[in-house]
């Protein structure tokens, strides 16, 4: 099981929850994508707060993306990608500052 930062070619942030059955059978993924695109250059917040109702998407304190997640619940470890570069993906190049992963 996982959740996935995506950065989209268009410079819009991509949250993709990813459920799996076991290492090599994913059996659901949902995404989140922000409304506006980043501006290349300037420092940007990007927070990623989430419940059993919602996961919502903020960019810069505002909401700017919301997805209602199937209500499912895993147990087992877990994955954090951020900037990864997978095919259709910009890799992510810049700095990461304050990161804080809490509640998945």
């Amino acid at each position: 099981d996982g959740l996935r930062v995506n950065l989209l070619e268009d410079g819009r942030v991509e949250v993709v929850r990813t459920l799996a059955k076991d290492l090599t059978e994913t059996i659901l993924t949902e995404r989140c994508e922000s409304k506006t695109a980043l501006t290349p250059g300037r420092w940007h917040q990007i927070e990623i707060v989430g419940d059993a109702t919602a996961l919502r998407l903020l960019v810069d304190g505002e909401e700017d993306g919301r997805m209602t997640p199937t209500p499912t619940r895993t147990y087992g470890p877990g994955t954090v990608f951020l900037g990864g570069g997978m095919p259709g993906y910009e890799k992510y190049r810049g700095q990461l500052d304050e990161l804080s992963v809490r509640g998945l």
